[in-house]
């Protein structure tokens, strides 16, 4: 006695429904991951240092933002500094850009290295 299992062409199209979405959401999370980073090495010296440059700026701006966040006066009324949504977005940012100057630092510190 043999079992042949059939699938109802309504199982059919949400199995391909599902794998679609699937694939997509693979592709897109590979882009975000490999898209946001700048290859370095392909940077010519002046880009590097033009990037270098508004990191630094954009570093700077954003501390000043969190020193106007942290010391602005607050009422009782308003909601906890470490539950603001700005906040925490200029922590990421700032955590990121900083990472990324250290980085091309790095590099442009071992380059001119003998």
């Amino acid at each position: 006695m043999s079992f042949v299992f059939r699938a109802s062409p309504a199982s059919r199209t949400r199995t391909a429904a599902r794998t679609f979405t699937l694939l997509v959401a693979l592709l897109l999370l590979d882009g975000c991951l490999h898209g946001r980073r700048t290859d370095s090495s392909a940077l010519s010296a002046e880009a590097r240092r033009a990037r270098i440059t508004a990191l630094e700026r954009a570093i700077e701006a954003d501390r000043e933002t969190l020193a106007a966040m942290v010391t602005r006066p607050r009422d009782v009324d308003f909601e906890p500094l470490h539950d603001d949504e700005m906040l925490r977005t200029v922590a990421d940012r700032l955590r990121r850009e900083t990472a990324e100057l250290n980085r091309l630092r790095a590099e442009d510190a071992e380059g001119e290295a003998p």
